[in-house]
């Protein structure tokens, strides 16, 4: 019988995590990397608070990564839901879920939710032997037998299993400006089982979006959270600006609706109490054009700078003030360079403001344009200051 000593649970998580990360013979890693040159062994683990899941509710995952190469490399928080392709920008996450039963396998729909609010990306250097992790939500739908619809949903025992890749189109030249490697490939993770137990609840929750116009908005997302404001759902509207959610038991809900692409802060929100007597409700939102009074209501995107001396050696505790201003809004981000004189920042694309201080060294400023690419932007530096 095993036997843990001195562990308390987050310490005995992260050993079990580690060591099936370790054992986990069946990760395969197919990155795409120049001819020649070491793949970081990149491995990945796909782990769930509950191995049993009601229908419709999502379950709730973490995302772990491990690097297990030599070099650091450098990952995009966070990873969308989509299948790995070669023209995708950016990291995604494929769920694979598939009936468990022995002989001819369904395969059921799974995809992962956006978490609600504008998102928050930014880069992860992971250096040797480091883990990151991303909290993750799949929503989780049955196979149906022999395609014959709802009535003929298969529940029970799953399969579940994640791939996760990264492309970057512009990852050659960011490697040239500032040295960074972004991890560029594919990995997939051992499977795990979950168990999808069958709706017993009735209750709905409906409705359309509206424009300030009173037109229907046919591009948004509606996410469904639970009581504890934790999210449960999530849906699209469709041609019409209609949602809907089914089959939910009685309890207090709140739904999150967002205008499509979320670029900036556009979020309404309302709550939902559904009980017996009143099991089904529909609400038809509004929403207006945004108002931005601060920067933090706008998309930014992550940029790394990396800083030298004329002769092209880093200049590393140097201070970076980015500034950008739209003549109504301004945002202004601090950063200091490290040891290879690299810093990581999170910038609204356009035109951006530089200054570089550095004791007994002048203050530098200097211009970039930060592109909307909807990934990662970098540029490099030089200091003119001849300070060692």
């Amino acid at each position: 019988m095993p036997v843990w000593i001195g562990l308390r649970k987050d310490d005995t998580l992260r050993l079990l995590v580690a060591v099936a990360l370790a054992l986990a013979g069946s990760v395969r890693a197919r990155a795409q990397t120049p001819k020649g040159s070491v793949e970081p062994a990149l491995k990945l683990l796909l782990t769930f608070e509950s191995s049993s899941i009601t229908y419709p509710f999502a379950a709730r995952a973490t995302l772990h990564l491990v690097n297990g190469g030599t070099k650091p490399v450098w990952l995009y928080h966070r990873a969308r839901n989509g299948v790995p392709a070669a023209t995708a920008e950016g990291p995604t996450l494929a769920i694979h879920f598939a009936t468990a039963a022995s002989g001819k396998t369904e395969s059921g729909e799974a995809a992962v939710l956006e978490p609600t609010g504008l998102p928050h990306p930014k880069l992860v250097r992971l250096g040797p032997g480091e883990e990151y992790t991303e909290k993750k939500v799949i929503r989780l739908a049955p196979a149906h037998a022999d395609g014959e619809g709802e009535g003929a949903s298969a529940w029970g025992r799953y399969r579940i299993s994640a791939a996760y890749s990264a492309h970057y189109s512009n990852a050659d030249e960011i490697a040239r400006l500032t040295g960074v490697e972004l991890w560029q490939g594919e990995v997939t993770g051992a499977p795990a089982e979950v168990e999808l137990a069958r709706p017993t609840a009735t209750g709905s929750l409906s409705g359309s979006v509206l424009g300030s116009d009173n037109r229907r908005i046919t591009y948004a997302l509606v996410s469904l959270a639970d009581g504890e404001e934790e999210l449960v759902g999530q849906t699209e509207v469709d041609a019409n600006g209609q949602f809907a959610f089914s089959k939910l038991p009685a309890g207090v809900y709140w739904l999150v609706v967002e205008r499509l692409p979320r670029r900036d802060e556009t979020a309404v929100f309302r709550r939902f109490e559904l009980t017996a007597d009143s099991p089904a409700q529909s609400y038809d939102f509004v929403l207006a054009p945004p108002e931005i009074y601060e920067p933090k209501q706008m998309l930014h995107e992550p940029v790394v700078f990396r800083v030298t001396n004329p002769a092209g050696h880093p200049v590393a505790d140097a201070s970076l003030e980015v500034t950008w201003s739209s003549g109504e809004v301004m945002d202004s981000v601090k950063a200091r360079t490290d040891a290879e004189g690299l810093a990581s920042v999170e910038l609204i694309p356009g035109a951006n403001f530089v200054s570089i201080k550095r004791k007994g060294c002048p203050e530098e400023d200097q211009r970039v344009m930060v592109e909307a690419r909807g990934v990662v932007d970098a540029f490099s530096l030089t200091e003119e200051c001849r300070k060692p």
